[in-house]
Parts: structure tokens; sequence; C-alpha cells
């Protein structure tokens, strides 16, 4: 059942392996957070591929969302560096100190779906105000011609 206000606070590393970068190829859905010259940038990847080594992979568990994963990570980024970060670099033992919420599965999925239906329609408004743009140059460069 969705229940938004529903979940439980949790270490990352009670619900996703979290290790440096190694020389390998990572699955797709492995999440990937900015250790080295760190303002606590997150990526997600779509394919299987190699990540630089500034990057700790977060492999999630079984119950949880790869996408709501990056959620939950992006919205307690700022909090956790405030807390545990040292100059540029965030030390990747200190992830044992960075809680995030985690909901019910059917909760985390309409979250992912939610988000992805807001980000595209983003996009789309977007392309709409970039194709206004190219309109308006092509006008103002053919006013007086």
């Amino acid at each position: 059942m969705i229940n938004l206000s529903s979940y439980r606070r949790v270490r990352l590393t009670d619900v996703a392996a979290v290790e440096r970068v190694k020389n390998k190829v990572y699955a797709k859905g492995t999440v990937f957070i900015q250790v080295s010259a760190s303002k606590g940038q997150t990526i997600i990847i779509d394919k299987d591929m190699q990540v630089s080594t500034k990057y700790v992979s977060v492999i999630p568990h079984e119950e949880v969302n790869p996408y709501y994963l990056k959620i939950s990570i992006d919205n307690a980024m700022t909090e956790f560096r405030e807390k545990n970060q040292t100059g540029l670099n965030i030390q990747v033992d200190s992830f044992n100190e960075l809680y995030i919420h985690i909901h019910n599965k059917e909760t985390q999925e309409y979250i992912v779906n939610a988000i992805d239906t807001v980000n595209k329609m983003i996009e789309h408004e977007e392309k709409q105000v970039e194709n206004f743009a190219e309109h308006k140059r092509y006008y103002v460069r053919n006013m007086f011609v």
C-alpha cells in the first residue's frame, strides 16, 4: 500500500553496499556519490559501465529501488556533508553515518514514477522555451533585412 508518511530512517550501509570505486564494470542501477573534490554529487548509471575512481559505489539491496535510493541520498546529502565532510573530500568510512529515509517498495515505485513524470514535464517545457528563443533569434535577425 502506498503511504508517503510511513518510512524508516536507516543508515545507508544497512540498505546498500558502499565501497570506493574499483577498476571494474558496474551494473546498471548502481548509484555513485562523488567523494573527491565533492559537493555531494550523485549519479546513477543506466547501463553497465566503468566509472571514475573519484566516486564510491552504492549498490542497493534487493528491497530498495536504485532510483529511489538516489533520491533519498540526494535528500540527505546536505546535512550529511555539513557534519562529515572534511575539506574538499568525503571519507568513505563516513558513509556509515549517512541516514536516509526508506519507504516500502510500493511507495518507492510511486515516488520514482512521480518524479520521473515531473522531470519529463520539465524537459518538455525547457524544449518549448528553447524553441521560443530560437524563433525570437530568427525574427530579430531578420527584422531589418
